[in-house]
């Protein structure tokens, strides 16, 4: 009977009983409680989470999605479980070790409940905004349950639904890993922002947090940094605790905390046992494998990995109160690896200093907001590279799971400056809307998409080259050759300069040309000759057909 403390939430109240006029008037009383708890806001953000997003619903599939799921057999055909032994990229396509068999197993699902036969892009999307409104409403009750307020449910879940930083996870069938950690990690520290009742053991509670941390990472392998978190979280509940009532650290762990941790803990080895199962041992690709231009952290030196989180940090805060400087593919050299203090290095030291001093300055004072903003820091840790596991530089929809705790504790904050400044953070949020309908409509098709990103960012490889390849696949050869030659007047004569231009001289009809260009995009390399083999084979084809005529020349009315 030890522990028998309950903390409670300062707006619980019990269901009244009895009959009578005060009994009904108690009742009232309670009615209005409800409706001023999170439900509103929760429901408010769902709605709005879906049309921040809706006119995006005739997008077709870009980019990643095609690997991802057009085609990737596991998702087009085979049995569902076949989910669990794929790569998300498909054997033989891509080359990075990417696992994430949930997400797999939701494309599955996707193409068999409609019983289409091939993905059908606007079924993807309608179950994204499905996904990103549930995410809303888990951010809206998270806010509420980790401040009591109201206001702090309308702002959070509003502000995470409108934010146009959220487009790229949410009108992309590939942004769907990002949707479903996140919305598993809201609802899962939307459960866990409630106080634990000491003394009765919530198995059931346990089950359900434990079964979301899993879901989770099955979708995307970040969301392991959701453990650590919870941890915070929890050492924040056992420092509110009054003196006289804390029990001992060991009685702590072992009567409330620690099912919850045991749980993660299993979750994770599942997970990376199924991982290697797919991948083998080796975590990350040897950086000889990658190429600069698309992995240039795989090829940082020490201070670039110094400095390069500071610039990431920096250049997420902008991206959060500058929609304008949102691009659809981020890429070197536009954005490169830090080598130096840079001024936005400072700026994001600075920023990284102030979110550490603000969570010391909250644990002193026992606020659980610290809590929420050292979650912040950790699902930050993996997007900003200060854990060097990923190969692409910088993605905006990565920033969708860190984004659930910073929504949380902005919404916090506001709501305990009063009423006022919580009308001024929704309004600032529906404001937000005309940005992510405009935004969303740059991923409407791989063209639109990759003409965006040069537009935005003229100096981008990435962008440049994938435009150049999408020009030649929509069969304009004469432009994609143009588009590769301003590639190779920025970047040099690179393999894929000497591949776009091989391709598009096979498509005008001048196979000599195009044979000089895989000449040297091979330059003597097997693995290469291999690759290019096909072209080259189709050169020589076109070359044997061009048979120059042995007849004498004759003109009109002579007679040979």
């Amino acid at each position: 009977m030890m522990y028998r403390t309950i903390l409670r939430h300062p707006d619980a109240a019990e269901t009244p009983a009895g009959g009578g006029p005060g009994a009904r008037a108690r009742r009232a009383a309670f009615l209005r409680r409800r409706l001023a708890g999170p439900a509103p806001a929760m429901l408010v953000a769902a709605i709005t989470g879906w049309i921040a997003f809706a006119g995006a619903m005739g997008n077709a599939f870009v980019y990643d999605d095609w690997p991802f799921i057009v085609n990737h057999p596991a998702v087009t055909r085979g049995p569902w479980y076949r989910a669990w032994s794929e790569p998300t990229w498909p054997r033989g396509v891509g080359s990075d070790k990417i696992y994430r068999p949930l997400t797999t197993l939701t494309y599955r699902l996707n193409v068999t409940a409609f019983g289409d036969t091939a993905p059908q892009a606007r079924r993807f999307h309608a179950v994204n905004f499905a996904l990103h409104a549930l995410a809303a409403a888990g951010v809206a009750l998270a806010a509420w349950r980790l401040s009591g307020r109201p206001g702090a449910a309308w702002v959070a879940g509003l502000l995470f639904a409108a934010h146009p930083v959220h487009t790229e996870a949410v009108v992309t069938g590939y942004g769907r890993s990002e949707l479903l950690a996140g919305c598993f990690g809201a609802w899962l520290l939307a459960s866990r922002l409630r106080p634990t009742q000491i003394g009765r053991p919530e198995i059931w509670r346990q089950i359900v947090q434990t079964l979301l941390f899993a879901a989770a990472v099955m979708s995307k392998e970040n969301a392991v940094l959701l453990w650590p978190a919870l941890a915070v979280i929890d050492a924040w509940h056992y420092r509110r605790l009054p003196a006289g009532q804390r029990p001992g650290v060991r009685a702590w762990f072992s009567r409330v905390v620690g099912p919850l941790h045991v749980g993660c803990a299993l979750a994770c080895a599942a997970f990376f046992a199924l991982r290697c199962g797919v991948f083998g041992w080796v975590y990350t690709l040897p950086p000889e494998s990658l190429s600069p231009w698309a992995s240039p952290m795989s090829h940082a030196g020490p201070a670039e990995r110094v400095f390069t989180p500071f610039r990431l940090l920096w250049l997420s805060a902008e991206l959060l109160v500058r929609p304008s400087r949102l691009c659809p593919v981020w890429s070197v050299p536009t954005l490169s690896p830090a080598n130096q203090a840079a001024p936005d290095v400072l700026a994001g030291m600075l920023l990284a200093a102030g979110l550490l001093a603000g969570v010391v300055l909250l644990w002193r004072r026992r606020a659980l907001e610290g809590a929420v903003v050292a979650g912040l820091g950790i699902t930050l840790s993996l997007p900003l590279h200060a854990i060097p596991v990923a190969h692409w530089l910088f993605a905006e929809r990565w920033l969708y799971l860190p984004t659930v705790f910073l929504a949380v504790a902005i919404g916090s904050a506001v709501a305990r400056g009063g009423m006022s400044a919580a009308v001024t953070a929704v309004a600032a949020a529906v404001a937000l809307l005309p940005a992510s309908w405009s935004y969303a409509v740059v991923f409407r098709d791989d063209l639109t998409l990759h003409q965006e990103t040069v537009l935005r960012h003229p100096d981008s490889f990435q962008g440049n080259k994938n435009l150049a390849y999408i020009l030649l696949l929509e069969d304009r050869p004469l432009e994609a050759a143009r588009q590769a030659s301003v590639l190779a007047e920025r970047f040099g004569p690179l393999l894929e300069v000497h591949e776009i231009l091989a391709r598009c001289h096979l498509a005008m009809g001048d196979p000599r040309e195009a044979l000089e260009h895989l000449d040297s995009a091979i330059g003597g390399d097997p693995l290469q000759a291999v690759r290019f083999a096909p072209y080259r084979q189709q050169a020589l084809e076109m070359i044997a057909r061009q048979v120059p005529s042995t007849a004498p020349s004759t003109t009109p009315g002579q007679v040979p």
